[in-house]
């Protein structure tokens, strides 16, 4: 199994806060 670089974890991290933003800007 390859390992995954840390570029990917943190833009997997910023499209996880980015939807969750506009998530909470919709209510």
């Amino acid at each position: 199994m390859p390992q995954m670089s840390p570029l990917m974890w943190f833009s997997l991290f910023i499209l996880f806060s980015m939807t969750l933003i506009l998530f909470n800007q919709m209510n």
